[in-house]
């Protein structure tokens, strides 16, 4: 194995772990490390948010924690207060290597969102490839519709761009009756 595709593989595993971690690793969740590696506070969740990409809240959300583990930032965004099977917002800072091709990445990081949604009992199937500008830069979303392991209708939408502060990847997923597609053009307009 060439060592691009070293990296690019741990930079998956990285971006794997994390998507099970902040959406519903909860057994993960005990471990000492990973409570350090915790951001609870709203102002340094915030301040976490700053170092991932420049952006606007939608109104009505939060940052609601964070996370810093093995060389990754993530932070969620949510309704606030939060509701059940509300849409969260991941945004996740991945690591940057200049020999990662941005397409591989994605295509690698796709293919980890199907196994983390596995993970959750999440029965997702791709719906819809969009194409949107982000950050000054033609970005593809791709949204998966389903449902969770007790029949609730679901949605996701996964997004990898680059920002300032490096390569973000944006997860998006909650409950259909729970979308809110405003909240998410709005965020999505915003990053820079």
């Amino acid at each position: 194995m060439d060592r691009s595709r070293i990296k690019i593989a741990i930079a998956i595993a990285l971006v794997l772990l994390m998507a099970c971690v902040c959406c519903g690793g909860v057994a993960l969740m005990g471990m000492w490390s990973i409570d350090r590696a915790m951001v609870t506070d709203p102002t340094e969740a915030a301040q976490l948010g700053s170092e991932i990409a420049s952006y606007t809240l939608p109104v009505g959300y939060s940052e609601m924690f964070g996370m810093r583990l093995m060389g990754m930032d993530m932070l969620a965004i949510a309704p606030n207060p939060p509701e059940p099977d509300g849409m969260v917002i991941f945004l996740i800072k991945v690591p940057a290597d200049g020999d990662i091709d941005q397409k591989t990445l994605q295509k690698q990081i796709e293919g980890a969102l199907q196994q983390q949604s596995a993970f959750q009992s999440l029965k997702l199937t791709l719906d819809d490839v969009e194409t949107r500008t982000v950050n000054g830069q033609e970005v593809t979303l791709t949204y998966r519709k389903g449902e969770n392991g007790v029949g609730t209708p679901y949605r996701q939408v996964s997004a990898l761009f680059n920002v300032q502060n490096g390569r973000v990847l944006l997860l998006a997923q909650g409950s259909t009756a729970e979308w809110d597609q405003q909240a998410l053009d709005v965020l999505l307009d915003s990053i820079h």
